[in-house]
């Protein structure tokens, strides 16, 4: 038997170092393979101007962002001022909370219109191993979007209750499911952009992944704005607050729709990832700090303000025509009064309210990843980011971050690799904390059974010994019933 137990413990640590050389070596290939995509971010410019090259001659015109200029600002500081203020107080930031009947699963996807394809039931199986579904309600932020853009919509994906052949891995509890909520970036107007991550986290962990359609994108672009090139400032800031709102409702649902405590991790990439930030403050407001133990999230080469609009290379596919007014002396002032404009309006604006909460809850888990050559978001914003992230969002484990090695494009083709990568790290450690906290509660009801039991078993002998003591009065007290009586009892106490 020692000789089997050995070899086994042999075969199994011979396997785990197999496993670590092999992962190590998917490593340094998928580093190798991000750092020759680094080459492609000098050439993005080049591609925005081939895009605008090919859009003139279809539509007669490159589409711009910002072609009203600065649009309704004073909209988006009410919007502002009302999420602040039900954040502060711990308010839902909805009407009334999400409840299962106001979520509305359509038989058919406006993807699926818009590519002219049959149209899908309400459950659509992609393989053996994922089930589609999408899913709307009416946002929270209605009464300052657009009538197009006031249904929130997401697709859902989930692993297929009769399958038998995907790959697995439940979660430590076993008893609860885990939420991956993937906010779009800048132009990620449908699904397809985050449809292989998504489908990933459901073929090999087993989790439910959740594709938002912010607001202006896709199904719910305003009629008269080109793609997804929104037409004001005011516009991006409304819609930033508009997903971060509808993201915080979605996610308290999540959490609150059954018994069995799911999980949920909120992850971004680029905008999204800065809108990640924002979702996850309104969330903490919102489901508390019992509950905020089963949140997590994953910021994946985020940006904290808009700046990286105005000075990388998204900068090109600005038309600052529409913000040069009489004044301004030539174009760089007008570029300038811009540049000050996006710098100041940040996502420290949503974290503010969670300082100024009474308690503020802690999140369970989070983590900042970055690229090295990055040119969209440039080194200095991720250091911008991550001092808000460390400073400002209470957490319950180290907050860390990470270096990789290529630029925005090599983000952008390996999110099932690095996002993925992230998302797996933070939910292992939440995971954990869970499992550690349950540890301690059963722990803690073992010692107070016992205390119980104890408390129980003294009291029993107390009360064994009053009642013994009381027979015993009684039979004295019965024995005085008459003169021989006592007389005998007395002849007897004297023998004795």
């Amino acid at each position: 038997n020692t000789t089997t137990t050995t070899t086994t413990t042999q075969i199994q640590e011979y396997s785990n170092m197999i496993s670590q050389q092999t992962h190590t070596c998917q490593n340094i290939t998928n580093d190798f393979i991000s750092t020759s995509l680094g080459v492609l971010d000098p050439c993005i410019p080049y591609i925005f101007k081939f895009n605008d090259f090919q859009c003139k001659r279809k539509y007669g015109k490159a589409f711009k962002y910002f072609e009203d200029g600065y649009g309704d600002m004073d909209k988006y500081q009410r919007m502002l001022h009302n999420v602040s203020t039900a954040m502060e107080k711990g308010e839902s930031l909805a009407k009334q909370p999400l409840q299962q009947t106001d979520i509305h699963w359509s038989t058919t996807t406006p993807q699926a219109q818009a590519r002219q394809q049959p149209p899908q039931q309400e459950e659509n199986k992609i393989n053996h191993s994922i089930v589609m579904k999408e899913g709307s309600f009416t946002s929270p932020a209605t009464d300052f979007l657009p009538s197009e853009a006031s249904q929130c919509r997401f697709i859902m994906l989930q692993p297929s209750s009769s399958d038998s052949g995907a790959q697995q891995k439940p979660s430590t509890s076993n008893k609860n499911n885990t939420f991956v909520i993937i906010l779009p970036g800048s132009g990620e107007s449908t699904e397809s952009e985050r449809f292989e991550l998504a489908k990933k986290f459901v073929q090999q962990r087993g989790w439910s992944s959740i594709i938002m359609i912010a607001p202006y994108y896709g199904s719910r672009k305003p009629a008269g704005q080109e793609s997804f090139h929104l037409r004001t400032v005011a516009d991006h800031f409304i819609q930033s607050l508009a997903i971060c709102q509808e993201t915080a409702v979605l996610c308290q649902y999540l959490m609150n729709q059954n018994t069995n405590n799911d999980n949920v991790c909120i992850t971004g990439f680029s905008y999204g990832g800065g809108c990640a930030l924002g979702a996850t403050s309104a969330s903490l407001c919102l489901v508390g700090d019992k509950n905020a133990e089963r949140l997590s999230a994953a910021y994946y080469c985020p940006t904290v303000s808009y700046e990286a609009m105005v000075s990388g290379d998204m900068s090109y596919k600005i038309d600052y025509e529409a913000f040069r007014s009489p004044s301004d002396k030539d174009m760089l002032e007008t570029k300038q009064k811009l540049h000050r404009v996006m710098k100041n309006m940040t996502m420290e604006l949503m974290m503010e309210p969670l300082g100024k909460h009474k308690k503020a809850p802690r999140i369970a888990s989070a983590i900042h990843g970055a690229f090295q050559g990055d040119t969209i978001v440039e080194p200095y914003l991720s250091h911008k980011f991550y001092d808000v992230f460390e400073r400002d969002l209470p957490c319950r484990t180290e907050k860390t971050m990470k270096w990789f090695p290529g630029g925005h494009a090599s983000a952008a083709i390996l999110r099932t690799v690095y996002q993925y990568d992230l998302v797996l790290e933070v939910v292992e450690k939440m995971e954990k904390l869970l499992q550690e906290r349950s540890c301690d509660g059963l722990r803690s009801d073992i010692i107070s059974k016992r205390k119980t039991k104890t408390r129980s078993l003294c009291s029993g002998i107390v009360h064994m010994e009053r009642q013994s003591e009381k027979e015993k009065m009684s039979n004295l007290v019965g024995c005085g019933k008459s003169k021989k009586a006592r007389r005998t009892h007395k002849r007897v106490r004297r023998t004795n």
